[in-house]
């Protein structure tokens, strides 16, 4: 679909305030906020709705949406996701132009609108691409499920802006209504720009969490990551190799290698190199090309759990200690909302949910190729800190 010359998001105003971005979606504040931190996410694509972008486009849309929601969580509490699919304008000062360009409303308000709207088909995961009537998707919270209705009737024109200000007329809870003098609306589009950019980690993510049964192993992404945005990472799966190392050239039988990794930092001389790989001084070369036999002992590992864990402590200490990221694999029943690290004065921090990124939550996309996978992975990572 080409991109109409008057269409206010594929050529927004000079004096529209741009947040974030990926090659494939872009954010601005909302033109008239109902409240101060009221965002549009978008695709770059003239499409009518989400379900009509390519896998690709869509996944770059929802790796942008979750980045907003996290900052927005983490400044003023709450965060929700609303789509009225296939609406039929952009926005309000485009009311006459009849585009219909897909886009996203983040707020922070948590507020079930699908209760307010008659529904015919609720879908519990998403529903097919080939639907063709208009439709509403919401997400309450970062972490909460996505729902998607098909609702009956014709649906009014702004329903998301329409039914959250009738939710908050209800509860006596302020908002910034259409009617209210432009400079208010300017105000509060200069205070959510200024709430989302100065949201943002200090520094790269100290955690990464990456599919572990996917294609793509626990290693190439963190060599991804390490070769195209420079982050130093200290990755689980370089650790169990080298505890396979160990294990091997100290003719120790397999049933000792658990000691090997519980005592991995202190019982082998590590040395990292300036881009954060990990090495044992004198092994980096069989480290980087193994033998069949280091191979069996490695996949050994990775099919017990308890190893894994284990692995994953020592990949996050040793991460911490040199400053450095920690790169581990989604373990399935290893909980890895529960990792933290220890601190000074036995203080413990939930890393995941201070300062890290589960790509297994928000970036993976099974029916996309791995380089399409690995690119939204980087996109997911880089704008972490943008």
């Amino acid at each position: 679909m080409g991109m109409p010359k008057d269409c206010p998001f594929c050529h927004p105003a000079v004096d529209d305030l741009p947040l974030l971005a990926t090659p494939m979606a872009l954010s601005l504040c909302d033109a008239r906020p109902i409240v101060v931190g009221h965002v549009l996410a978008m695709p770059r694509q003239h499409s009518a709705s989400a379900l009509d972008l390519s896998l690709y486009e869509l996944a770059h849309l929802r790796v942008l949406q979750f980045e907003i929601c996290r900052r927005m969580l983490r400044f003023f509490g709450k965060s929700s996701a609303y789509e009225h699919g296939r609406t039929a304008i952009c926005r309000f000062h485009a009311s006459d132009r009849g585009h219909a360009h897909a886009h996203v409303h983040l707020v922070p308000l948590e507020v079930d609108l699908l209760s307010t709207a008659t529904c015919i088909v609720e879908w519990e995961g998403s529903p097919p691409r080939t639907l063709s009537d208009r439709y509403i998707y919401q997400k309450i919270g970062l972490y909460g499920a996505e729902r998607w209705v098909s609702v009956s009737g014709k649906v009014p024109r702004h329903f998301i802006r329409s039914a959250l200000e009738e939710y908050m007329r209800s509860e006596g809870l302020p908002f910034i209504g259409l009617d209210r003098p432009s400079i208010d609306h300017a105000r509060a589009i200069r205070e959510t720009a200024d709430a989302i950019l100065s949201t943002k980690s200090l520094g790269p993510p100290r955690l990464i969490i990456t599919p572990w049964r996917s294609s793509l192993s626990v290693s190439r992404v963190a060599a991804e990551i390490r070769s195209r945005l420079g982050l130093g990472i200290v990755d689980s799966y370089s650790i169990l190799t080298l505890a396979a190392i160990a294990s091997l050239q100290s003719s120790i039988e397999p049933l000792a290698y658990f000691d090997y990794i519980k005592n991995l930092t202190e019982a082998l001389p590590f040395d990292l190199s300036h881009d954060g790989s990990v090495y044992v001084s004198g092994l980096s070369q069989v480290a980087e090309e193994p033998t069949q036999v280091l191979e069996d002992v490695v996949r050994r590992f990775c099919s017990d759990p308890k190893v894994l864990s284990i692995a994953c402590d020592v990949t996050v200490r040793l991460a911490a200690h040199y400053g450095l990221t920690a790169c581990i694999g989604c373990l399935g029943d290893f909980d890895t909302l529960k990792v933290t690290e220890v601190l000074p004065g036995d203080r413990s921090s939930n890393l995941l949910a201070d300062d890290g990124i589960d790509l297994e939550e928000i970036a993976t996309y099974s029916d996309l190729s791995e380089a399409d996978n690995l690119n939204i992975f980087i996109e997911a990572i880089r704008l972490r800190t943008a």
